[in-house]
């Protein structure tokens, strides 16, 4: 009995590692978009500027373009925030609108306010992502760089932002 023993549970445990290490990957369209104000052009500057200017960028890196409205006082925020973990995108929770490219890089639009500065184009393209991630899109931490904007009456001003300091191009020099 005690033969038979080390090769069942070698083999159990064997298609136990190889199951769990499998990453469903599923598939979606979203609609390619294009910017409707000019004055985010600046925005989408700074947070390209800032990868331009580190020689290590992320292989995956992609940006989330969010938009909240908030109607007591008519304004707009809007944020843009960086992840380089693209199997993400769809957390299960959010639902972009599209996505466009700004200088070669991804950006991918969220918040159904966001039709106020972009309009959908008939291109599409499919994007992969793991259904099994948990992760909430927007939650704010200091893990990667974000920048949050206040939109009124056709004028944009830099709320905050997080740079954080492996992103530095000082950083980079070392």
């Amino acid at each position: 009995m005690k033969n038979y023993l080390f090769p069942l549970l070698a083999i159990v445990s064997l298609c136990c590692c190889q199951t769990k290490s499998q990453t469903i990957v599923k598939y979606r369209q979203l609609p390619k978009l294009s910017i409707e104000k000019e004055v985010i052009f600046p925005l989408l500057d700074n947070a390209v500027n800032l990868f331009d200017s580190i020689k290590k960028k992320p292989d995956s890196l992609y940006f989330i373009f969010n938009t909240t409205k908030r109607p007591e006082n008519e304004f707009y925020l809007l944020q843009i925030d960086s992840d380089e973990y693209r199997l993400k995108i769809f957390d299960g929770s959010s639902n972009p609108i599209g996505y466009f490219y700004y200088k070669n890089y991804l950006f991918v639009v969220y918040g159904k306010e966001s039709e106020q500065f972009f309009s959908s184009t008939n291109t599409k393209k499919s994007f992969r992502y793991d259904p099994h991630i948990k992760d909430k899109l927007f939650v704010i931490d200091d893990s990667h760089p974000y920048w949050v904007y206040y939109y009124h009456n056709g004028k944009i001003k830099l709320l905050g932002d997080s740079i954080p300091p492996e992103y530095s191009p000082q950083h980079n020099d070392e």
